[in-house]
């Protein structure tokens, strides 16, 4: 019975940890990210209020972000011409991008907005991938734009979840065996008292407790002796 419990409790913190993955890990990932995002569009910005166009500044916190947050970050005059940016091929992305940005799309959800920026989420069709979207406009004119892509997570959670009952299963066999052998060590001495119980029924007062063990058991084993 104890073996059972320890496994059926094994089985159900496995279950659980899979569900939860399934319906609310997607949804911590999104608000992380969200989270990322405001955080690195409100650094460009002030990097940009403090130092102004100064292209190593610019550059440096662009990569910075990009290498710590896997954010593309984009720098773009009132023309929407291409001031900075971490992608070598931009103008794709600039052209889907204003359509992200300005389209009245109905795949396209609005997650925030205010005077300080916007965030987006939505479907590229071209490329079948997901983004969450942050920009807004510095007094002058200049438009901020950080893009993540956010459709792999879907994958991450399934890849894990796969690893979780591997190596769950792995584990519940482990701990079976080793169930097994510790409980062996506690119901010993309980079948042994039982028995010396059931005899004693019979009338057989010769039988006696042989256990050394100084717990309660062996302590129970002697009163009875």
């Amino acid at each position: 019975k104890l073996a059972l419990i320890i496994a059926t409790m094994i089985t159900l913190v496995i279950l659980i940890v899979c569900i939860l993955n399934l319906t609310l890990f997607e949804k911590y990932y999104i608000s992380n990210r969200k989270d990322k995002l405001i955080s690195s569009y409100n650094n460009m910005k002030e990097v940009l209020i403090e130092k102004g166009f100064v292209e190593d500044e610019i550059k440096a916190e662009m990569l910075k972000l990009s290498k710590l947050h896997n954010i593309n970050v984009f720098i773009v005059d009132t023309d929407w011409k291409t001031a900075y940016s971490t992608q070598n091929n931009a103008e794709y992305t600039y052209r889907w991008l204003q359509k992200f940005m300005f389209s009245d799309d109905g795949g396209i959800e609005v997650i925030a907005d205010n005077n300080n920026y916007t965030i987006k989420k939505g479907y590229d069709n071209e490329s079948n991938m997901s983004y969450m979207v942050i920009y807004g406009t510095m007094p002058d004119g200049t438009q901020i734009v950080m893009q993540i892509v956010i459709d792999s997570i879907r994958e991450n959670v399934r890849l894990f979840n796969r690893y979780i009952l591997i190596t769950g299963a792995i584990v519940l066999i482990i701990s079976m065996f080793v169930v097994y052998f510790v409980a062996s060590g506690f119901t010993k001495p309980v079948n042994d008292l039982s028995h010396i119980a059931k005899e004693m029924s019979d009338l057989n007062f010769d039988i006696k407790y042989t256990g050394s063990y100084d717990d309660e058991i062996g302590v129970l084993g002697q009163s009875i002796n």
